[in-house]
């Protein structure tokens, strides 16, 4: 880090061992051990960008450099690679095997790294790709189930197979009617809660798999 930031860590919670192998009790301060931090480490706010930060500046000594107006999207300068950054996933696409080992041996310079050939699944979403149409089909199985079970008490009588509410149209009126004014009461805090916990678990599904979603989604947020 450019600036260093500084915390105490309480020297109960340091175990004898650790204590005795780093000569810590000369440090011990009312009854804490105050500490220097120098590079991000788990808990920090900016551990996040000091990693990216990192990762790029490594990248760019073999020329993967990130694409200008697309976040996490990277490009090398000459080679048919580009691939996509998400946490610590990688998604990378390519066409001749070769370079993307060269991709591969960039990252095991800084990294320990896994691969998966097939690509089968990236961000939890799981991919089943078609080479000779040209086509992969994205798909979450399990995710709707597990969002009903959390997200409802229990299942509503009437089914309702429709994402949102829909007003027919009245064609050949002459009088345009608005819909009548909403007088329900506002959500508490806990009905808050519960709603923005269905739209946090939903949103994901909708941009990646289901888009029909979003439309109530976001009258929802809207509310």
């Amino acid at each position: 880090m450019d600036c260093y930031e500084y915390m105490r860590i309480p020297a109960k919670y340091i175990p004898a061992n650790i204590m005795e192998q780093y000569n810590l009790a000369p440090l011990v301060h009312n009854g804490h051990v105050p500490t220097e931090i120098r590079k991000g480490m788990y808990g920090l706010p900016q551990a996040g960008i000091l990693a990216y930060n990192r990762l790029v500046k490594h990248l760019a000594l073999s020329d993967y450099t990130p694409v200008k107006h697309t976040p996490g999207l990277f490009r090398h300068a000459t080679r048919p690679v580009a691939f996509s950054l998400v946490v610590d996933d990688f998604a990378i696409k390519y066409v001749d095997r070769i370079h993307t080992e060269h991709h591969l041996s960039t990252l095991r310079s800084l990294y320990n790294i896994t691969t998966d050939w097939t690509a089968s699944t990236y961000c939890g979403i799981t991919l089943k790709w078609d080479y000779t149409a040209r086509t992969v089909d994205l798909s979450m199985p399990g995710y709707i189930e597990k969002a009903l079970e959390t997200c409802l008490d229990e299942r509503p009588e009437r089914p309702q197979h429709a994402q949102h509410a829909w007003t027919a149209p009245s064609y050949g009126s002459k009088v345009q009617l608005i819909p009548p004014a909403d007088d329900s009461e506002p959500l508490d805090a806990g009905g808050l809660t519960r709603i923005q916990q269905i739209i946090g678990t939903l949103l994901f599904y909708g941009r990646a798999i289901d888009n029909t979603l979003l439309v109530a989604l976001g009258t929802l947020l809207a509310a």
